[in-house]
């Protein structure tokens, strides 16, 4: 009798376990040592599984990296950093919502989010403060004076002519990415792959090397065939403090978006116009590539607080053999170009052999840009969707490692219960007058949400205007002032809120 009782407690133990479990909106896998994280539904229910999943590793990089590195482990550069943020950063709700799911599965899966430090509960700007360390690296260093922080970068993607000898690229696209950061142990100890199934339907699936409580795209794949990877830039004076967004928000933005700026192509140009059209702290390169029928090849995109952000193609690249592009820390288009030893070293391997295939693009980014602190090395085929991850330990840099082989479609194609959800798609209704637009008059936008900025296009898919409002309106007019500095012809308005939901309309300028 006594076993019986027993055994039915055991039972009920185990049916509680798993129903507990069944509310969990993810999968977390060992393979080869590396965690593969698999999250899907909303924006809360992937939060909530990342801090169910994962509480003791998020509160650790936050503790040891976040905290004792970035802010020195002293708390009251913590709170500094945190009230610029507060202050000056726009973060859309999803965001925001997703990083308060977090917290809440941390704390349901027994996780400790009290932080001795700073005497107090993590909450969900905490880890929105993490995700900023890229856009807040140059206001550290003003607050504290300090320039140990090590956020270096390096890429290069090679395709066409350049790939065509290799039998299984044969002119196909292949990158391989260099992550540069602190010797940090929390870092090297918790590598993280988080794919993402959004439940979403304005949302499509994405793969992120990250590191646990990293919600934005450091480096990162889209289902849709476009990947980017994020670069520090060498210039980070700023003077515009006007509604700031998160860089890496920005390009998950772009990464997570079936077609961000709404020309009918996923595109590396989805990413550029993602990033143009925010302002941001900090400067960044960001290397953004696609090998789809719709655009095959690579851009490098150039970002700070100063200057509108501009990217460069193959086509400004004379200083490569064709069909190659390669960023590293420093600007070459938004600001003369510095001497690069990485730049120079990646340019004399190519100019010595301009031919290239995936094995030797990993031994030439080793052998021109290896470094001590080289925490990830990542390299993309999305041909094949081959993808190589190669993590540091303790004694040795990623480079030097073996490699986790992975495939991206296999990892998109993971099977997770993404029907539960029918969200409707952000549709708004949105007045441009006059459209045709004629020289010397107004242009007055209605629409019904809340505007809080707009962006000016060209065809090419430069942004070549930008006016924001510190609070949102529902009525918003450019001057004619503003717009006769452009020639007659097409142009394309982008409107987005607060929440980061965009609309775009065509606008024709005449005489």
């Amino acid at each position: 009798m006594m076993n019986t009782k027993r055994s039915l407690l055991i039972m009920l133990l185990l049916a509680m376990m798993i129903s507990v479990v069944a509310q969990v909106n993810g999968n977390l896998q060992t393979i080869g040592g590396k965690r593969i994280l698999h999250v899907w539904g909303t924006h809360s229910e992937r939060g909530y599984a990342k801090g169910y999943l994962l509480p003791t590793s998020i509160t650790q990089v936050f503790h040891n990296y976040v905290y004792q590195t970035f802010a020195m482990a002293n708390p009251t550069h913590y709170n500094t950093l945190r009230g610029f943020y507060l202050t000056n950063f726009n973060v859309e709700d999803k965001y925001y919502q997703e990083a308060a799911a977090i917290i809440s599965g941390i704390v349901d899966a027994g996780g400790n989010i009290y932080h001795i430090g700073l005497q107090r509960d993590l909450d969900a700007h905490d880890l929105l403060l993490a995700n900023a360390i890229v856009d807040l690296s140059v206001y550290r260093y003003d607050v504290t004076g300090d320039d140990s922080l090590e956020l270096g970068c390096a890429s290069l993607s090679s395709w066409g002519i350049a790939t065509e000898a290799d039998s299984t690229l044969a002119g196909r696209l292949v990158i391989t990415r260099m992550l540069d950061w602190n010797q940090n142990l929390s870092l090297i100890n918790n590598p993280l792959v988080v794919v993402s199934h959004p439940s979403e339907p304005g949302e499509v699936k994405w793969i992120s090397f990250a590191y646990p409580g990293l919600i934005g795209a450091l480096s990162a794949i889209s289902e849709t065939g476009t990947a980017a990877f994020l670069n520090m830039g060498n210039f980070n004076t700023y003077n515009d403090l006007n509604d700031l967004h998160l860089v890496l928000f920005s390009i998950r933005n772009a990464v997570e978006s079936p077609d961000y700026n709404l020309d009918g192509f996923s595109t590396p140009i989805d990413v550029f116009d993602a990033i143009a059209g925010r302002n941001h702290l900090a400067g960044t390169i960001i290397h953004a590539i696609s090998d789809n029928p719709d655009y095959t090849g690579g851009i490098i995109i150039e970002n700070n607080n100063l200057s509108p952000a501009v990217y460069r193609t193959q086509y400004q690249n004379s200083n490569l053999p064709a069909d190659h592009l390669a960023a590293t820390n420093h600007f070459r288009m938004l600001s003369f170009p510095a001497c690069c030893d990485r730049y120079i070293n990646i340019a004399d391997s190519l100019f010595t052999n301009p031919f290239m295939s995936a094995k030797r693009q990993l031994s030439v980014m080793t052998g021109a840009t290896g470094m001590a602190h080289n925490l990830m090395q990542i390299q993309y085929i999305p041909l094949n969707g081959e993808i190589r991850w190669l993590t540091a330990t303790v004694h040795q840099p990623a480079y030097s490692t073996s490699a986790l082989v992975l495939n991206a479609n296999e990892l998109f194609d993971f099977p997770v219960p993404t029907s539960d959800h029918h969200l409707q798609p952000f549709t708004a209704n949105l007045s441009v007058f006059p459209n045709p637009l004629v020289s010397g008059r107004d242009l007055q936008l209605k629409s019904d949400f809340p505007i809080s900025g707009v962006s000016l296009f060209n065809l090419r898919g430069q942004r070549i205007m930008h006016s924001t409002s510190r609070q949102p309106v529902d009525t918003f007019t450019l001057s004619a002032a503003d717009l006769k500095q452009y020639p007659r012809g097409v142009y394309i308005l982008r409107i987005r809120n607060r929440e980061g939901n965009a609309v775009a309309r065509k606008l024709m300028l005449m005489d």
